[in-house]
């Protein structure tokens, strides 16, 4: 059960750092953010310069927010006026 993974003491270590948390098994989002960062830079970039067209990236919602805040955090945790 879920229950049984998530006690209280691995839920205050996902509070402390949660960007560094990864689940018995799983990827912390950080370890998400580089493999999504790396697959851009190496799949998806040279395409688009290549071929000049644009192009389209699909994952889930946490990872895809995950890696968006990972790149401008203060833009996104701000804020913004006008």
């Amino acid at each position: 059960m879920r229950s049984d993974c998530y006690t209280d003491d691995v839920m205050a270590e996902v509070v402390r750092d949660p960007a560094n948390f990864s689940p018995p098994g799983g990827e912390s989002m950080r370890d998400v953010e580089g493999r999504m960062t790396g697959f851009i830079h190496t799949q998806v970039l040279p395409r688009i310069q290549r071929d000049g067209r644009p192009g389209v990236i699909v994952s889930h919602g946490l990872a895809i927010k995950w890696s968006v805040i990972a790149r401008w955090p203060t833009r996104l945790m701000k804020p913004v006026d006008g």
